[in-house]
Formats: structure tokens, C-alpha cells, sequence
């Protein structure tokens, strides 16, 4: 039965023309979501990571994760007309159930971040990134349909070939933002897979033998009331070949111990899809997200996904003030 559900959920991944992975706490990783958002952080370093899991009620789930790396060789020097210049990494992994289909990719970033008036307010930023994408197969551990005989499946029975498929790709993004002490405010766009890179495993392919570039539009903003409370939202369009989809929601953020901390609550919406409820930890240099995925769809589907997500940052300094420090 496992094998069928996910066996399913492949055929599903390539009538969709072959999805990027994505995340419910995609600002946790905006690499992903636009690379010019690259060093959006206060401090000069930052490491993070992101985890998802999707259909764990089936024993081996869907896994997919990401690790970061972004430094600011000059940092961000507060009540300074400084341009902003990042450098970074990332490296992510998914994988299917008993790891039939699993994809390696590691990329380089480099993103500028240019003031446009005299107190450095208001920022045009670009980004480019670039790697290495591998994805490997063991046809080995399927079953089809073709190859039923009454009782038992026969190997083999479809044109999929064993091995991997290698290719290099291109991202690039341009964001604006308008920060001050109190207040983070942006608005982006990135487009993904430039190259649109060769990407396949079937022997005979009719239907898609590419990687489909993927356009991104993003905008969020992070604000500190006189109260001392904090509140964070934004939103996320995505669209891929034939496939579109649209997220948002915002958070409530209770400052604590004298505002070392910050604890987030809120929920993010996936359109026709799934509510989020969402909790962020944000205390001295760690920030901790956990959110879970509630499926609610109307689509008729074999059984309705869950999916848990956890996300962790350290940085250098710790979280003072939201300047220049991107969270949702």
C-alpha cells in the first residue's frame, strides 16, 4: 500500500511538471525564494537549516531540508549610508519514501544591496545564484501497474532507467526594502532554473525533459510598536509551468526576558490547500520555528498529507532589533 501512495504522489510530481521542493516557512529559507534576500539579517553570519517531513503516517516519508551559510564581509553598520554586500551558500536534499528518488543540490550566492538616498533607508538589492543540481533513482523499488500477474508484481515494466542526472543552473532575484530601527519592509522577484536544465530518468520522454524555470513574487514586513510588540507578516505567489500556488499570514510577537526574546504566534494560509499554524522562539543569537501543516483541500486525493516543518538559526549577534534582520 505504501509503495502505491507513493508511487502515486511520483506520477502526481511529474503531471506537475516536475514541482520545485517548497516549504511552509519559505522565509526561513529564502534562499529558496529569492536570492537578493540574501544577508537580510543583522549581523555579519548567519547559519540556518530547515527541515520538512510530509506523509510520516505511512512510516518512510517525504523528507526535504536545507543548511545555509551567509556572511557580510563589512556586516551592517547601523546609522551608516552602507551599501550591503552578502555572500553565501546552501545546500539541500529531498527524498521520496525508501528512497526511490533522491536530489542532492548545492549552490554559491552573492547578493548587493545599493542605498538610493543619503540615510540609507531605502535599498534596491540583486542576487545571483549558481550550482549544481543531482538527483539519483532506483526504479528497483517500484511497482506498476503493467506489471501485475494475478499475484505479485514482475520487475521491470516501464521505460526508467537506474543512475543519476547531473546539471548546473542559475537563479537570480531583485528586492527592495525600506529599513529603519523600527520597521523592515520589502517587496521582491526571482526567477529560478535560467538554464532550464536537462532533468529526467524516463527512456522515452514525450512529456518533459526539462526543469521548468519557476517565478517567484514576494513581500513581507516586520514592525515594533511603542508597546514593545512586534508584528510580522508575508506573502508568497509561485508559479511553474502549469502549476500555481499562493501563501500568507502574519505572526504577533511578545517580546520577554527585558526583550532578550521574542515569541512569535500566528498562522500562514496556502491557498485552497492548507492552514499553518506557526510558532517562532527568537532569544539572543537562536531562532526556533516549528509549524504544522492542516490539510483541508476539497481535491479528491488517496489520503490528505500531514507535514511538520522545523527551522534553526544561530547568528553571530543576537536579535536587537529587527533592522535589516528578515524573519518572516
Amino acid at each position: 500500500m505504501k509503495r502505491i501512495l507513493m508511487l502515486g504522489a511520483l506520477l502526481y510530481g511529474g503531471i506537475c511538471a516536475a514541482q520545485d521542493p517548497h516549504f511552509s516557512q519559505y522565509y526561513a529559507s529564502q534562499m529558496t525564494v529569492n536570492p537578493a534576500m540574501t544577508g537580510m539579517f543583522e549581523g555579519e553570519m548567519r547559519m540556518s537549516g530547515l527541515y520538512r517531513q510530509q506523509w510520516p503516517q505511512f512510516g518512510s516519508a517525504f523528507v526535504t531540508g536545507t543548511f545555509a551559510f551567509e556572511w557580510k564581509p563589512q556586516g551592517l553598520r547601523i546609522d551608516q549610508n552602507t551599501n550591503r554586500l552578502a555572500i553565501g551558500a546552501m545546500m539541500m536534499y529531498d527524498k521520496t519514501p525508501d528512497d526511490v528518488l533522491k536530489g542532492q543540490y548545492i549552490y554559491g550566492i552573492v547578493s548587493y544591496h545599493k542605498a538610493l538616498d543619503a540615510d540609507g533607508y531605502h535599498k534596491l538589492g540583486i542576487g545571483f545564484m549558481g550550482g549544481f543540481n543531482q538527483r539519483t533513482i532506483d526504479p528497483s523499488k517500484l511497482t506498476f501497474g503493467s506489471g501485475w500477474n494475478g499475484s505479485g508484481f514482475n520487475p521491470g515494466g516501464e521505460p526508467i532507467r537506474a543512475g543519476s542526472s547531473g546539471t548546473f543552473d542559475v537563479h537570480s532575484g531583485l528586492v527592495y526594502s525600506y529599513e529603519t530601527e523600527d520597521k523592515l519592509i520589502y517587496a521582491g522577484a526571482s526567477a529560478y532554473h535560467l538554464l532550464t536544465p536537462k532533468d529526467y530518468f524516463m527512456t522515452s520522454n514525450n512529456v518533459l525533459d526539462y526543469i521548468p524555470r519557476r517565478f517567484n513574487a514576494n513581500a513581507g514586513f516586520n514592525l515594533i510598536t511603542e508597546s514593545g510588540l512586534r508584528w510580522a507578516g508575508s506573502i508568497l505567489a509561485m508559479q511553474q509551468a502549469k502549476v500555481t500556488e499562493v501563501m500568507g499570514g502574519a505572526a504577533a510577537g511578545f517580546p520577554f526576558a527585558q526583550e532578550e526574546g521574542v515569541l512569535y504566534a500566528g498562522a500562514w494560509y496556502r491557498l485552497k490547500e492548507s492552514i499553518i499554524p506557526t510558532v517562532n522562539l527568537q532569544y539572543k543569537k537562536i531562532n526556533l520555528g516549528l509549524s504544522y501543516d492542516i490539510f483541508f483541500s476539497s481535491k479528491q486525493t488517496i489520503t490528505k498529507p500531514k507535514s511538520l516543518e522545523l527551522s534553526l538559526a544561530y547568528r553571530i549577534t543576537p536579535y536587537r532589533s529587527n533592522t535589516g534582520c528578515f524573519v518572516f
